[in-house]
Protein backbone atom coordinates (compact mmCIF):
# COMPACT_ATOMS: atom_id res chain seq x y z
CA UNK A 1 0.00 0.00 0.00
CA UNK A 2 1.56 3.57 -1.06
CA UNK A 3 0.94 6.94 0.40
CA UNK A 4 -1.90 7.99 -1.80
CA UNK A 5 -3.67 4.23 -0.83
CA UNK A 6 -2.36 5.01 3.01
CA UNK A 7 -4.13 8.53 3.10
CA UNK A 8 -7.47 7.54 2.17
CA UNK A 9 -7.67 4.84 5.28
CA UNK A 10 -6.08 6.93 7.48
CA UNK A 11 -8.92 9.95 6.84
CA UNK A 12 -11.64 6.70 7.34
CA UNK A 13 -9.95 5.59 10.55
CA UNK A 14 -9.11 8.99 12.24
CA UNK A 15 -13.15 9.78 11.74
CA UNK A 16 -13.61 6.45 13.05
CA UNK A 17 -11.57 7.13 16.32
CA UNK A 18 -12.71 10.44 16.37
CA UNK A 19 -16.31 8.78 16.43
CA UNK A 20 -16.00 6.44 19.28
CA UNK A 21 -17.26 8.10 22.35
CA UNK A 22 -14.60 8.74 24.99
CA UNK A 23 -15.38 8.47 28.92
CA UNK A 24 -16.54 12.02 30.73
CA UNK A 25 -13.92 11.46 33.61
CA UNK A 26 -12.03 8.77 34.92
CA UNK A 27 -13.81 7.82 37.43
CA UNK A 28 -16.71 6.99 34.89
CA UNK A 29 -13.64 4.95 32.58
CA UNK A 30 -12.64 3.16 35.54
CA UNK A 31 -16.22 2.15 37.12
CA UNK A 32 -17.47 1.26 34.08
CA UNK A 33 -14.56 -1.58 33.96
CA UNK A 34 -14.74 -2.59 37.67
CA UNK A 35 -18.42 -3.66 37.02
CA UNK A 36 -17.57 -5.26 33.64
CA UNK A 37 -14.92 -7.17 34.21
CA UNK A 38 -14.88 -7.83 38.07
CA UNK A 39 -13.59 -11.37 38.07
CA UNK A 40 -10.92 -10.78 35.05
CA UNK A 41 -6.81 -9.75 36.41
CA UNK A 42 -6.20 -6.43 35.98
CA UNK A 43 -2.95 -5.95 37.56
CA UNK A 44 0.03 -7.88 37.47
CA UNK A 45 3.35 -7.50 39.48
CA UNK A 46 4.44 -10.75 38.32
CA UNK A 47 8.46 -10.27 39.95
CA UNK A 48 6.36 -9.45 43.37
CA UNK A 49 3.94 -12.18 43.08
CA UNK A 50 1.01 -9.42 43.31
CA UNK A 51 -2.00 -9.71 41.46
CA UNK A 52 -5.42 -8.02 41.61
CA UNK A 53 -8.59 -8.41 39.38
CA UNK A 54 -10.75 -5.54 38.51
CA UNK A 55 -12.86 -6.44 41.62
CA UNK A 56 -9.92 -5.91 43.48
CA UNK A 57 -8.65 -2.94 42.21
CA UNK A 58 -12.29 -1.64 42.85
CA UNK A 59 -12.37 -2.62 46.41
CA UNK A 60 -9.06 -1.55 47.49
CA UNK A 61 -9.09 1.76 45.71
CA UNK A 62 -12.31 3.08 46.90
CA UNK A 63 -10.93 1.99 50.44
CA UNK A 64 -8.30 4.04 50.15
CA UNK A 65 -9.79 6.57 48.64
CA UNK A 66 -11.94 6.53 51.97
CA UNK A 67 -9.16 6.76 54.14
CA UNK A 68 -7.21 9.61 52.25
CA UNK A 69 -10.61 11.78 52.52
CA UNK A 70 -10.24 11.22 55.78
CA UNK A 71 -7.33 12.68 56.18
CA UNK A 72 -8.22 15.62 54.21
CA UNK A 73 -7.28 14.69 50.89
CA UNK A 74 -10.36 15.70 48.21
CA UNK A 75 -11.23 17.35 44.92
CA UNK A 76 -8.51 19.25 43.86
CA UNK A 77 -6.02 17.78 46.97
CA UNK A 78 -2.45 17.04 45.23
CA UNK A 79 -0.36 14.39 46.73
CA UNK A 80 3.17 13.18 45.90
CA UNK A 81 3.89 10.33 45.26
CA UNK A 82 7.28 8.53 45.44
CA UNK A 83 7.25 4.65 44.91
CA UNK A 84 9.36 1.88 42.55
CA UNK A 85 7.04 -0.43 40.52
CA UNK A 86 5.09 -1.81 43.39
CA UNK A 87 1.29 -2.73 42.50
CA UNK A 88 0.70 -0.03 45.34
CA UNK A 89 1.46 2.56 42.98
CA UNK A 90 -1.58 1.69 40.38
CA UNK A 91 -3.68 1.34 42.93
CA UNK A 92 -3.04 5.30 44.92
CA UNK A 93 -3.49 6.49 41.68
CA UNK A 94 -6.95 5.10 40.42
CA UNK A 95 -8.04 6.68 44.43
CA UNK A 96 -6.69 9.80 43.79
CA UNK A 97 -8.46 9.61 40.06
CA UNK A 98 -11.65 8.48 41.87
CA UNK A 99 -11.31 11.38 44.37
CA UNK A 100 -10.78 13.94 41.64
CA UNK A 101 -7.15 14.83 43.66
CA UNK A 102 -3.93 15.37 41.45
CA UNK A 103 -1.05 12.72 41.28
CA UNK A 104 2.48 14.38 41.75
CA UNK A 105 4.88 11.48 40.70
CA UNK A 106 8.32 11.85 42.34
CA UNK A 107 11.16 10.01 40.73
CA UNK A 108 12.09 7.40 42.83
CA UNK A 109 15.89 8.14 42.24
CA UNK A 110 15.88 11.60 43.33
CA UNK A 111 17.91 13.27 45.97
CA UNK A 112 16.71 14.84 49.11
CA UNK A 113 16.93 18.32 47.30
CA UNK A 114 15.17 17.04 43.82
CA UNK A 115 12.17 15.26 46.49
CA UNK A 116 11.85 18.99 48.52
CA UNK A 117 11.49 20.87 45.02
CA UNK A 118 9.13 18.65 43.27
CA UNK A 119 7.17 18.37 46.93
CA UNK A 120 7.58 22.10 47.30
CA UNK A 121 7.26 23.66 44.09
CA UNK A 122 3.66 21.30 43.08
CA UNK A 123 2.43 22.76 46.76
CA UNK A 124 1.85 18.97 47.30
CA UNK A 125 -0.05 18.27 50.90
CA UNK A 126 0.68 14.99 51.45
CA UNK A 127 3.21 12.55 50.21
CA UNK A 128 3.06 8.64 49.86
CA UNK A 129 6.43 7.39 49.83
CA UNK A 130 7.94 3.25 49.46
CA UNK A 131 9.72 2.88 52.81
CA UNK A 132 12.43 1.68 50.53
CA UNK A 133 12.86 5.06 49.62
CA UNK A 134 12.95 6.76 53.06
CA UNK A 135 16.75 8.01 52.63
CA UNK A 136 15.38 10.70 50.07
CA UNK A 137 12.70 11.81 53.01
CA UNK A 138 15.42 11.80 55.50
CA UNK A 139 17.84 14.04 54.25
CA UNK A 140 15.73 16.45 53.19
CA UNK A 141 16.25 18.97 55.98
CA UNK A 142 13.53 21.51 57.56
CA UNK A 143 10.63 19.91 56.27
CA UNK A 144 6.96 21.63 56.35
CA UNK A 145 4.60 19.46 58.99
CA UNK A 146 2.59 17.96 56.14
CA UNK A 147 6.16 16.10 55.19
CA UNK A 148 7.07 15.00 58.46
CA UNK A 149 8.15 10.99 59.57
CA UNK A 150 4.35 10.85 61.09
CA UNK A 151 2.20 12.65 58.74
CA UNK A 152 3.33 10.93 55.46
CA UNK A 153 2.08 7.36 54.11
CA UNK A 154 3.97 4.85 54.53
CA UNK A 155 4.21 1.88 51.53
CA UNK A 156 5.88 -0.79 53.86
CA UNK A 157 9.02 -2.08 52.37
CA UNK A 158 10.28 -5.74 50.83
CA UNK A 159 12.02 -7.92 52.88
CA UNK A 160 14.03 -10.30 50.37
CA UNK A 161 11.51 -13.10 50.67
CA UNK A 162 8.82 -10.86 49.72
CA UNK A 163 7.60 -9.92 52.76
CA UNK A 164 6.78 -6.63 53.92
CA UNK A 165 9.02 -4.93 56.59
CA UNK A 166 6.31 -3.04 59.46
CA UNK A 167 5.90 0.30 58.93
CA UNK A 168 7.46 1.74 62.24
CA UNK A 169 5.11 4.30 62.66
CA UNK A 170 3.34 7.46 60.85
CA UNK A 171 0.25 6.75 58.28
CA UNK A 172 0.25 2.88 57.04
CA UNK A 173 -0.88 2.44 53.20
CA UNK A 174 -2.37 -1.22 53.98
CA UNK A 175 -3.95 0.12 57.23
CA UNK A 176 -5.64 3.18 55.29
CA UNK A 177 -7.04 0.18 52.76
CA UNK A 178 -8.39 -1.93 55.22
CA UNK A 179 -9.59 0.55 57.58
CA UNK A 180 -11.73 2.40 54.47
CA UNK A 181 -15.12 1.53 53.40
CA UNK A 182 -14.73 -0.16 49.82
CA UNK A 183 -18.45 1.00 49.12
CA UNK A 184 -17.84 4.60 49.57
CA UNK A 185 -18.40 7.43 46.77
CA UNK A 186 -16.86 11.27 47.14
CA UNK A 187 -20.29 13.15 46.62
CA UNK A 188 -18.89 16.00 44.44
CA UNK A 189 -18.74 15.90 40.78
CA UNK A 190 -15.50 14.87 39.17
CA UNK A 191 -15.04 16.06 35.75
CA UNK A 192 -12.68 15.50 32.98
CA UNK A 193 -11.14 18.70 32.61
CA UNK A 194 -10.13 18.28 36.67
CA UNK A 195 -6.07 18.27 36.53
CA UNK A 196 -5.12 14.60 37.29
CA UNK A 197 -1.31 14.98 37.09
CA UNK A 198 1.33 17.62 37.86
CA UNK A 199 3.91 15.36 35.81
CA UNK A 200 7.25 16.80 36.26
CA UNK A 201 9.72 16.37 33.56
CA UNK A 202 13.03 18.18 32.81
CA UNK A 203 12.99 21.56 31.06
CA UNK A 204 15.85 23.38 29.70
CA UNK A 205 15.18 26.15 32.65
CA UNK A 206 17.35 23.77 35.05
CA UNK A 207 14.93 22.36 37.08
CA UNK A 208 12.46 20.24 36.46
CA UNK A 209 8.83 21.64 35.26
CA UNK A 210 5.41 20.16 36.46
CA UNK A 211 3.14 19.30 33.22
CA UNK A 212 -0.39 19.89 34.10
CA UNK A 213 -2.19 16.72 32.59
CA UNK A 214 -6.43 16.70 32.72
CA UNK A 215 -8.47 13.78 33.58
CA UNK A 216 -9.14 14.25 29.87
CA UNK A 217 -5.53 14.05 29.01
CA UNK A 218 -5.35 9.92 30.05
CA UNK A 219 -8.71 9.16 28.43
CA UNK A 220 -7.69 10.83 24.70
CA UNK A 221 -4.01 9.01 25.23
CA UNK A 222 -5.31 5.80 26.49
CA UNK A 223 -8.21 5.96 23.75
CA UNK A 224 -5.69 6.38 21.02
CA UNK A 225 -2.74 4.28 22.24
CA UNK A 226 -5.86 1.24 22.27
CA UNK A 227 -7.42 2.69 19.00
CA UNK A 228 -4.21 3.15 16.78
CA UNK A 229 -3.20 0.32 14.88
CA UNK A 230 -5.02 -2.60 13.79
CA UNK A 231 -4.21 -5.39 16.71
CA UNK A 232 -6.18 -4.28 19.90
CA UNK A 233 -4.30 -5.03 22.99
CA UNK A 234 -5.30 -7.61 25.57
CA UNK A 235 -1.70 -8.39 27.77
CA UNK A 236 0.29 -5.57 28.20
CA UNK A 237 3.80 -4.98 29.24
CA UNK A 238 4.98 -2.21 31.81
CA UNK A 239 8.70 -2.45 31.95
CA UNK A 240 9.50 1.33 32.53
CA UNK A 241 9.31 3.05 36.12
CA UNK A 242 5.74 3.94 36.87
CA UNK A 243 6.81 7.91 37.75
CA UNK A 244 7.12 8.33 34.29
CA UNK A 245 3.70 8.78 32.06
CA UNK A 246 4.47 5.69 29.94
CA UNK A 247 3.26 2.80 32.56
CA UNK A 248 0.33 5.33 33.36
CA UNK A 249 -0.83 5.27 29.87
CA UNK A 250 0.01 1.68 29.18
CA UNK A 251 -2.31 0.50 32.53
CA UNK A 252 -5.21 2.57 31.15
CA UNK A 253 -4.49 1.40 27.88
CA UNK A 254 -4.44 -2.35 29.01
CA UNK A 255 -7.71 -1.66 30.88
CA UNK A 256 -9.96 -0.09 27.88
CA UNK A 257 -11.17 -3.59 27.01
CA UNK A 258 -10.57 -5.42 29.91
CA UNK A 259 -7.28 -6.36 29.72
CA UNK A 260 -4.22 -6.85 31.88
CA UNK A 261 -1.01 -4.75 32.66
CA UNK A 262 2.10 -6.89 33.31
CA UNK A 263 4.56 -4.94 35.17
CA UNK A 264 8.37 -5.36 35.95
CA UNK A 265 10.05 -3.98 38.72
CA UNK A 266 13.13 -2.65 36.63
CA UNK A 267 13.56 -2.08 33.15
CA UNK A 268 15.77 -4.75 31.89
CA UNK A 269 17.03 -5.58 27.99
CA UNK A 270 17.97 -8.52 29.27
CA UNK A 271 15.05 -10.35 30.12
CA UNK A 272 12.03 -8.78 27.78
CA UNK A 273 11.82 -10.69 25.58
CA UNK A 274 11.37 -13.27 28.41
CA UNK A 275 8.44 -12.01 30.39
CA UNK A 276 6.69 -10.94 27.12
CA UNK A 277 7.00 -15.16 26.23
CA UNK A 278 6.51 -16.20 29.98
CA UNK A 279 3.00 -14.15 30.27
CA UNK A 280 1.81 -13.68 26.86
CA UNK A 281 2.72 -10.36 25.75
CA UNK A 282 0.95 -9.22 22.75
CA UNK A 283 1.69 -5.64 22.82
CA UNK A 284 4.36 -3.31 24.34
CA UNK A 285 6.95 -0.54 24.07
CA UNK A 286 9.87 -2.11 23.66
CA UNK A 287 13.59 -0.32 23.79
CA UNK A 288 15.40 -0.04 20.81
CA UNK A 289 18.44 -1.51 22.92
CA UNK A 290 16.73 -4.75 23.33
CA UNK A 291 17.43 -5.64 19.35
CA UNK A 292 21.48 -5.43 21.02
CA UNK A 293 20.87 -8.50 22.97
CA UNK A 294 21.94 -12.47 21.52
CA UNK A 295 19.74 -13.54 19.25
CA UNK A 296 17.59 -16.70 20.25
CA UNK A 297 16.32 -19.34 18.06
CA UNK A 298 13.09 -18.76 20.09
CA UNK A 299 12.79 -14.63 19.45
CA UNK A 300 9.72 -14.88 17.19
CA UNK A 301 8.17 -17.42 20.22
CA UNK A 302 5.66 -14.56 21.67
CA UNK A 303 2.99 -13.36 21.52
CA UNK A 304 3.79 -10.14 20.54
CA UNK A 305 1.49 -8.74 17.60
CA UNK A 306 2.65 -4.91 17.65
CA UNK A 307 5.02 -2.99 19.30
CA UNK A 308 5.00 0.88 19.85
CA UNK A 309 8.70 2.39 18.92
CA UNK A 310 9.81 5.54 19.60
CA UNK A 311 13.47 7.05 18.19
CA UNK A 312 14.65 3.62 17.00
CA UNK A 313 16.91 3.59 13.82
CA UNK A 314 15.06 2.62 10.68
CA UNK A 315 17.20 -0.42 10.17
CA UNK A 316 16.77 -1.60 13.14
CA UNK A 317 13.30 -1.46 13.04
CA UNK A 318 12.66 -3.31 10.58
CA UNK A 319 15.48 -6.11 11.15
CA UNK A 320 13.48 -6.57 14.44
CA UNK A 321 9.91 -7.37 12.71
CA UNK A 322 11.70 -10.48 11.10
CA UNK A 323 13.87 -11.63 13.84
CA UNK A 324 10.95 -11.13 16.46
CA UNK A 325 7.76 -11.63 14.23
CA UNK A 326 6.27 -8.61 15.24
CA UNK A 327 5.15 -5.28 13.96
CA UNK A 328 6.75 -2.45 15.02
CA UNK A 329 5.40 1.02 14.52
CA UNK A 330 7.28 4.47 15.08
CA UNK A 331 5.50 6.99 17.07
CA UNK A 332 6.63 10.34 18.56
CA UNK A 333 5.23 11.71 21.59
CA UNK A 334 5.69 14.16 24.60
CA UNK A 335 4.46 14.28 28.15
CA UNK A 336 2.76 17.78 27.28
CA UNK A 337 1.05 16.18 24.09
CA UNK A 338 1.00 12.61 24.46
CA UNK A 339 0.72 10.58 21.73
CA UNK A 340 1.21 12.59 18.86
CA UNK A 341 2.67 11.20 15.26
CA UNK A 342 2.19 7.39 14.22
CA UNK A 343 2.89 4.88 11.61
CA UNK A 344 -0.35 3.47 10.69
CA UNK A 345 -0.12 -0.78 10.96
CA UNK A 346 -1.07 -0.73 7.05
CA UNK A 347 2.19 1.39 5.93
CA UNK A 348 4.57 -1.65 5.87
CA UNK A 349 6.77 0.23 2.77
CA UNK A 350 7.52 2.89 5.77
CA UNK A 351 8.49 0.41 8.58
CA UNK A 352 12.02 0.75 7.51
CA UNK A 353 12.21 4.24 7.31
CA UNK A 354 13.23 6.95 9.67
CA UNK A 355 9.57 8.47 9.56
CA UNK A 356 7.64 9.30 12.84
CA UNK A 357 4.69 9.29 10.92
CA UNK A 358 2.00 11.26 10.44
CA UNK A 359 -0.69 13.05 12.94
CA UNK A 360 -3.02 10.83 15.01
CA UNK A 361 -6.54 11.10 15.58
CA UNK A 362 -7.13 14.38 17.73
CA UNK A 363 -4.14 15.97 16.87
CA UNK A 364 -3.06 18.31 14.07
CA UNK A 365 0.57 18.77 13.64
CA UNK A 366 2.91 21.44 12.03
CA UNK A 367 6.11 22.66 11.30
CA UNK A 368 7.13 26.17 12.09
CA UNK A 369 10.45 28.77 12.27
CA UNK A 370 11.73 30.94 14.68
CA UNK A 371 9.21 33.56 14.01
CA UNK A 372 6.06 31.61 13.60
CA UNK A 373 5.88 31.03 10.23
CA UNK A 374 4.92 28.02 8.46
CA UNK A 375 7.54 26.22 6.88
CA UNK A 376 7.08 23.78 3.72
CA UNK A 377 7.92 20.58 2.94
CA UNK A 378 10.97 19.40 2.61
CA UNK A 379 12.65 21.88 4.64
CA UNK A 380 13.96 21.72 8.65
CA UNK A 381 11.28 23.52 10.99
CA UNK A 382 10.25 23.32 15.05
CA UNK A 383 7.42 20.54 15.12
CA UNK A 384 3.92 22.10 17.00
CA UNK A 385 1.18 20.34 18.08
CA UNK A 386 -2.17 20.56 19.02
CA UNK A 387 -5.67 18.98 20.05
CA UNK A 388 -7.66 17.60 22.32
CA UNK A 389 -6.45 17.82 25.55
CA UNK A 390 -2.52 18.68 25.05
CA UNK A 391 -1.36 19.88 28.29
CA UNK A 392 -2.70 22.46 30.14
CA UNK A 393 0.17 24.48 30.68
CA UNK A 394 3.30 24.30 33.29
CA UNK A 395 2.32 24.46 36.89
CA UNK A 396 3.53 27.81 37.99
CA UNK A 397 5.30 28.65 35.21
CA UNK A 398 4.55 31.85 33.40
CA UNK A 399 7.45 32.49 31.40
CA UNK A 400 7.51 29.03 30.10
CA UNK A 401 4.16 28.95 29.14
CA UNK A 402 4.44 32.01 27.59
CA UNK A 403 7.04 30.30 25.23
CA UNK A 404 5.97 27.09 24.81
CA UNK A 405 2.17 27.50 23.88
CA UNK A 406 1.00 29.42 21.68
CA UNK A 407 -2.25 29.96 20.06
CA UNK A 408 -3.71 26.74 21.50
CA UNK A 409 -0.41 25.39 19.83
CA UNK A 410 2.67 23.71 21.66
CA UNK A 411 6.15 24.22 20.51
CA UNK A 412 8.04 20.85 20.73
CA UNK A 413 11.36 22.28 20.59
CA UNK A 414 12.53 19.24 17.88
CA UNK A 415 13.36 19.72 14.50
CA UNK A 416 11.46 17.76 11.87
CA UNK A 417 10.83 17.61 8.20
CA UNK A 418 8.09 16.93 6.27
CA UNK A 419 7.92 15.07 2.90
CA UNK A 420 6.04 15.57 -0.11
CA UNK A 421 3.19 12.96 1.01
CA UNK A 422 2.80 14.68 5.12
CA UNK A 423 5.21 12.21 6.34
CA UNK A 424 7.31 13.81 9.26
CA UNK A 425 10.90 12.44 10.51
CA UNK A 426 12.93 14.35 12.80
CA UNK A 427 16.15 15.63 12.47
CA UNK A 428 17.00 16.71 16.06
CA UNK A 429 16.32 18.10 19.60
CA UNK A 430 16.37 22.39 19.31
CA UNK A 431 16.26 22.09 23.12
CA UNK A 432 19.73 21.80 25.55
CA UNK A 433 18.34 18.28 26.31
CA UNK A 434 20.55 15.60 27.36
CA UNK A 435 18.36 11.76 26.76
CA UNK A 436 20.82 9.05 28.78
CA UNK A 437 19.02 5.52 28.80
CA UNK A 438 15.41 7.12 28.43
CA UNK A 439 15.91 9.36 30.62
CA UNK A 440 15.83 13.82 29.59
CA UNK A 441 18.36 15.48 31.44
CA UNK A 442 18.64 19.12 31.46
CA UNK A 443 21.69 20.37 31.04
CA UNK A 444 21.77 23.67 32.76
CA UNK A 445 20.51 21.53 36.08
CA UNK A 446 23.98 19.57 35.93
CA UNK A 447 25.67 22.76 35.00
CA UNK A 448 24.30 24.51 38.31
CA UNK A 449 24.94 22.25 40.31
CA UNK A 450 29.14 21.76 39.56
CA UNK A 451 29.00 25.50 39.43
CA UNK A 452 28.12 25.37 42.86
CA UNK A 453 31.42 23.62 43.70
CA UNK A 454 33.47 27.22 44.93
CA UNK A 455 36.85 26.53 42.67
CA UNK A 456 34.37 25.72 39.33
CA UNK A 457 33.72 29.47 37.47
CA UNK A 458 31.08 27.39 34.91
CA UNK A 459 30.55 24.18 33.34
CA UNK A 460 29.04 22.86 30.18
CA UNK A 461 27.00 19.82 29.92
CA UNK A 462 26.87 18.16 26.18
CA UNK A 463 25.39 14.51 25.14
CA UNK A 464 27.94 12.32 23.80
CA UNK A 465 26.45 9.33 21.45
CA UNK A 466 26.64 6.08 23.11
CA UNK A 467 25.58 2.98 21.89
CA UNK A 468 23.93 1.26 24.62
CA UNK A 469 22.56 4.23 26.26
CA UNK A 470 21.99 6.55 23.65
CA UNK A 471 23.69 9.63 24.84
CA UNK A 472 25.99 9.91 27.67
CA UNK A 473 27.11 13.15 29.66
CA UNK A 474 29.73 15.32 29.15
CA UNK A 475 30.92 18.16 30.92
CA UNK A 476 33.74 20.71 30.32
CA UNK A 477 34.51 22.46 33.44
CA UNK A 478 35.96 25.89 33.41
CA UNK A 479 38.01 26.46 36.71
CA UNK A 480 38.04 30.12 38.91
CA UNK A 481 41.22 32.26 37.61
CA UNK A 482 44.26 30.68 39.99
CA UNK A 483 42.88 27.38 40.40
CA UNK A 484 44.00 24.31 38.49
CA UNK A 485 42.08 21.52 37.43
CA UNK A 486 44.23 19.11 40.24
CA UNK A 487 42.18 21.34 42.29
CA UNK A 488 38.66 20.81 41.51
CA UNK A 489 39.41 16.85 40.63
CA UNK A 490 36.73 14.47 39.03
CA UNK A 491 36.16 12.25 41.86
CA UNK A 492 35.24 15.34 43.97
CA UNK A 493 33.33 17.02 40.96
CA UNK A 494 31.30 13.25 40.87
CA UNK A 495 31.15 13.16 44.50
CA UNK A 496 29.25 16.47 45.06
CA UNK A 497 27.07 15.69 41.39
CA UNK A 498 26.22 12.11 43.41
CA UNK A 499 24.67 13.99 46.38
CA UNK A 500 22.54 16.04 44.57
CA UNK A 501 21.49 14.67 41.29
CA UNK A 502 19.93 11.24 40.49
CA UNK A 503 22.30 8.71 39.54
CA UNK A 504 21.12 8.79 35.79
CA UNK A 505 22.15 12.88 35.73
CA UNK A 506 25.71 12.12 37.16
CA UNK A 507 27.94 12.95 33.97
CA UNK A 508 30.32 9.86 32.52
CA UNK A 509 32.94 12.73 31.16
CA UNK A 510 34.48 15.12 32.05
CA UNK A 511 37.11 17.79 30.64
CA UNK A 512 38.33 20.99 31.62
CA UNK A 513 39.14 24.07 29.80
CA UNK A 514 40.50 27.31 30.37
CA UNK A 515 37.51 29.10 28.43
CA UNK A 516 35.10 28.09 25.68
CA UNK A 517 33.41 29.13 22.18
CA UNK A 518 31.34 32.07 23.03
CA UNK A 519 27.83 33.43 21.82
CA UNK A 520 27.42 37.10 20.74
CA UNK A 521 25.47 37.04 24.01
CA UNK A 522 28.72 35.21 25.96
CA UNK A 523 26.75 31.74 26.26
CA UNK A 524 28.82 28.60 25.71
CA UNK A 525 28.40 27.82 21.63
CA UNK A 526 28.58 24.28 22.65
CA UNK A 527 27.44 23.19 18.72
CA UNK A 528 31.05 24.88 18.42
CA UNK A 529 32.35 22.67 20.95
CA UNK A 530 30.53 19.42 19.18
CA UNK A 531 31.69 20.83 15.57
CA UNK A 532 35.63 21.32 16.58
CA UNK A 533 35.63 17.54 18.32
CA UNK A 534 35.58 14.83 16.11
CA UNK A 535 35.43 12.67 19.15
CA UNK A 536 33.88 13.92 22.43
CA UNK A 537 35.41 11.26 24.57
CA UNK A 538 39.08 11.63 23.39
CA UNK A 539 40.90 13.53 26.62
CA UNK A 540 38.05 13.60 29.23
CA UNK A 541 38.38 11.29 32.45
CA UNK A 542 35.82 8.60 32.05
CA UNK A 543 33.80 7.64 35.53
CA UNK A 544 33.22 4.05 34.09
CA UNK A 545 36.98 3.26 33.38
CA UNK A 546 38.18 5.32 36.24
CA UNK A 547 41.05 6.70 33.67
CA UNK A 548 41.76 9.46 31.79
CA UNK A 549 41.09 8.69 28.32
CA UNK A 550 43.89 9.36 25.43
CA UNK A 551 43.46 12.05 23.36
CA UNK A 552 42.71 10.34 20.17
CA UNK A 553 40.20 7.66 20.63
Amino acid sequence: MDDDAIKQVLARERARIESIPVAPSLPAFLEARFARYADAPALCFFEDGDRMTYGDLAARSHALAHSLHGLGIGHGSRVALMSGNRIEFPVTWCALALLGAVVVPVNARYTPRELAYVCTDSGAGRLVIDDALLPALAGWQDRPAAFADDAVVHIAARRPDGGRIPVPGGLDWDRLVAAGDPGWRPDWPVRGTDLMNIQYTSGTTGFPKGVMLTQRYWLILSHLAYHMFAHKPKRVLAAQPYFYMDPQWLTLTAFYDGGTVYAARRASASRFIAWCRDHGIDRCLMPEVVTKQPARADDADTAIDTVWTFSWRGPNRAAAETRFGITARECFGMTEIGLALYTPSQAVHRAGSQSCGVPLAFREAALRDDAGRPVPPGQVGELWVRGDSVAAAYWNKPQANAETFVDGWFRTGDLFVQDAAGWFTIIGRKKDMIRRSGENIAAREVEAVIAELDLVQEAAALPVPDDLRGEEIKVYVIPVEGATPDQVAPEAILDHCRARLAPFKVPRFIAYAEELPRTPGRKIAKHEIVRATPDLRAGAFDREAGRWLPDVA
